[in-house]
């Protein structure tokens, strides 16, 4: 069971425990469960983008890992660029072609939670 799992069955039994004396409390108690479900939704959701989701997303973030060409590995942000005559995610330094897309890197919406 992971912290947000462990978090939402507490507030689930504290809701329990509270509507017993009807403090009032349960509308704030159901909103932070839906907001915890939520987040664990997302977490759960974060599967690596298609190269057509990459294609849509000119200019826009993505959470990058895998390795370059012949190159170091890369775990970070970089931004897709489709308008060059190479698409590719690029940093400061290098990029990943979409060609090596799957092959060498994959990108993600978010920074993929570690487990």
């Amino acid at each position: 069971m992971n912290k947000i799992d462990y978090t939402i069955r507490a507030m689930q039994e504290l809701k329990t425990m509270v509507r017993r004396k009807d403090y009032g409390f349960t509308r704030a108690i159901d909103a932070a469960i839906s907001s915890l479900q939520e987040q664990a939704n997302r977490e759960k959701e974060n599967k690596p983008l298609t190269l057509e989701q990459l294609k849509q997303m000119n200019k826009k973030p993505v959470w990058v890992v895998g390795k370059r060409e012949l190159e170091a590995g890369v775990n970070g942000w970089m931004l897709i660029d489709t308008k060059s005559s190479s698409p590719a995610a690029r940093d400061f330094t290098k990029s990943c072609n979409f060609a090596d897309y799957d092959k060498l890197w994959l990108a993600y919406a978010r920074e993929p939670v570690s487990k």
